[in-house]
């Protein structure tokens, strides 16, 4: 496993070097799996041959992140002859690859109850397990990021105008739009029954009368446990509910406009099957990675039982610092306390290891050299199309799972990217902005599914709004502005 190390900042974390690309707020448990993504056995198996100094992600303060400027280049200048040679096939030989390793990982967690195995030691198992998924997920990631210019450039050589780009993209098909699907069933078997109320506060009476049904019970039941882990991600996160499945019925329109798809020139199929897959990756493993979690996260709970701290508190740490024996060690406990105020930085070294410092000066370093600077009274906020239309509503900024109780129906879901456990936030949302992602990233996609204005890759729209502000989204020009700043938050 990797080394966690402490200690000066080395000469290549340079703001020139990294490209900042938003806050993504997570422990130092659920970054390091993003920091230490990279295998060299599976980049071997897929025929991924990059020549890079390291592998992208430095995490500070909390969930600021930067990568690598070298790393995008790369993976551009490897994406790019790809897409010259027409090589749809290596995209489908990942594809193909990321699904056994997908299958590979859920077999794991059905099989650890069983497993006969010291806690600490099956905990270690499933962590290099969850490092295997994180790999596929990562790349999707990266891949995506980077292939944004090169799709636009490939679109514009076929006549494809900007806002049919999407349109000529197979959205991928994943767990999540089986649950949809499978949720749209639900709610007609209600409404057959005449069972079923538009209304969230009718909520409790269809609780108690599906649970006066034992049938009912049986089926409902059934779809939860299957999908158990939407709300689960970075390792954190609520169990779903018979109330949250309802309530996503409720906004789940029974025509929404669903998958666009405009005739596609011959000169752009293949690059739209290769956009299809990296999405895919990207979409899945996010997935895939929740399912995963949801069936360790028993694991991590009674091993922080075990040791008299929160589940919180441990997810401070990164796996090597979990174990001395069973136990947590008192060097460990020390760093739990100091982490609780995000004065940590983490980043992947020359030498293939995570190195994580614990030092405030050398964080609030990085922050000044960093962080973009943008002006404290901006009015309007630049990203990019991710779905075009118009809202305006509150903005509320919801950073991770914490979060999730301010969103009202009509408020514009800010955050810094969208994730599996997000869908329903976004179903009642009047419009969506992110700091970060591009055309093929989760929010692109999913806002073009329930069709609602979508502004994407701004970097600091969570810096920026505060909650309550009144904003309008104008996703037809990328921009969000500003219209009156909330009194509360002045």
């Amino acid at each position: 496993m990797t080394d966690v190390l402490t200690g000066e900042i080395p000469s290549f974390i340079k703001p020139e070097n990294y490209s900042y690309i938003g806050y993504y707020k997570g422990l130092p448990f659920s970054l390091w799996f993003w920091t230490a993504w990279y295998s060299n056995e599976l980049a071997q198996k897929i025929g991924l041959d990059l020549e890079v100094q390291d592998y992208g992600f430095c995490y500070f303060s909390g969930g600021h992140t930067a990568f690598s400027k070298d790393n995008i280049r790369q993976t551009q200048s490897f994406l790019q002859k790809k897409i010259d040679d027409a090589d749809v096939a290596y995209f489908d030989h990942i594809v193909r690859y990321a699904d056994e390793e997908f299958r590979s990982g859920i077999r794991f967690t059905d099989a650890l109850a069983n497993r006969e195995k010291p806690l600490s030691e099956s905990l270690t198992a499933a962590i290099e397990q969850a490092k295997r998924l994180m790999f596929y997920w990562a790349l999707g990631w990266m891949f995506s990021e980077s292939f944004g210019s090169i799709l636009k450039a490939q679109a514009d050589k076929s006549g494809i105008p900007d806002d049919r780009i999407a349109g000529c993209i197979i959205q991928p098909v994943t767990p999540l739009v089986d649950q949809k699907m499978e949720a749209k069933k639900l709610k007609g078997i209600l409404k057959r029954n005449g069972l079923w109320q538009d209304k969230p506060k009718k909520i409790p009476q269809m609780i108690e009368t599906i649970g006066g049904s034992p049938k009912m019970i049986k089926i409902f039941g059934d779809h939860i446990k299957k999908y158990e882990w939407i709300q689960i991600l970075n390792w954190v996160g609520e169990k779903f509910s018979l109330e949250k499945l309802l309530e996503q019925m409720i906004y789940l329109k029974e025509e929404e406009r669903g998958k666009v798809f405009f005739p596609v020139p011959s000169s752009f199929e293949k690059t739209a099957k290769i956009a299809g897959c990296i999405a895919y990756l990207r979409q899945a493993g996010a997935e895939y990675s929740s399912m995963f979690e949801n069936k360790v996260l028993p694991f991590l709970s009674s091993f922080a039982k075990k040791n008299s701290v929160s589940d919180r508190e441990l997810l401070h740490l990164v796996p090597e610092e979990l174990f001395e024996g069973d136990n947590i060690s008192p060097q460990a406990r020390k760093k739990i306390k100091k982490r609780k105020n995000d004065n940590w930085f983490m980043y992947f070294d020359l030498d293939s290891r995570v190195r994580i410092i614990d030092d405030r000066d050398i964080v609030q370093a990085l922050n000044k050299n960093f962080l973009p600077n943008y002006e404290k009274d901006t009015a309007v906020i630049h990203g990019q199309t991710g779905n075009k239309g118009k809202a305006r509503g509150s903005a509320r900024i919801i950073l991770a799972t914490d979060d999730f109780y301010k969103m009202q129906i009509g408020d514009i879901l800010v955050t810094p990217m969208t994730t599996p456990d997000f869908v329903l936030l976004m179903h009642k949302a009047g419009a969506i902005v992110t700091d970060m992602g591009g055309i093929l990233c989760h929010a692109a996609i999913i806002s073009r599914e329930i069709n609602k204005p979508c502004v994407i890759g701004t970097k600091i729209a969570t810096q920026i709004l505060k909650d309550g502000d009144l904003v309008e989204v104008d996703a037809e020009q990328g921009i969000v502005k500003i219209l009156k700043r909330s009194k509360k938050e002045k």
